[in-house]
């Protein structure tokens, strides 16, 4: 699988929230969101690993589209020593983000709101482009067939 697809899949699998999650203490992805797990995570699984909390809730910004930055690969439980938020060790600390103000909310949909415009138009405008030509080919048709027609016409009156 191309790297690419990888990361659309994965940027797609998101849409957990945060009560879903086990935060790190401390550790966190290059991007800056803290490192997280599914709170309880089906063994043999993709979920058996530490990931990119902003992927895992649907917040990161896929490959390709303006913003977008690295993220960590994930991290299988059997090769990585992460401290949960949850050890007594950890002391409390958390890499787990504060609850979003109502106006922090409405920026983040508003944000969405505006990209999912710029990808519905460039869709609506490639979808057009493929109209006209449809419309091109089908009038060609139609005078193929009106020709034939009239061959036909020509032919059978003889």
């Amino acid at each position: 699988m191309n790297k690419v697809k990888f990361e659309s899949e994965r940027m797609h699998s998101g849409k957990l929230t945060p009560a879903d999650l086990v935060y790190a203490a401390h550790s966190r992805c290059p991007c800056g969101a803290g490192l997280a797990h599914v709170l309880n995570p089906v063994q043999g699984t993709e979920e058996w690993a530490w990931d990119c909390s902003a992927i895992l809730t649907g917040t990161a910004i896929p490959t390709g589209e303006q913003g977008t930055v690295q993220h960590t690969a994930r991290l299988p439980f059997a090769f990585y020593e992460v401290k949960s938020e949850n050890q007594p060790s950890a002391g409390g600390a958390t890499t787990r983000p504060a609850p979003m103000t109502a106006n922090e909310k409405a920026q983040r949909e508003l944000a969405e709101s505006e990209a999912l415009v710029r990808v519905l138009a460039s869709q609506l405008a490639e979808h057009q482009r493929e109209g006209h030509q449809l419309e091109g080919k089908f009038r060609a048709a139609q005078v193929r067939h009106a020709n034939a027609l009239r061959a036909l016409g020509k032919e059978g009156g003889s």
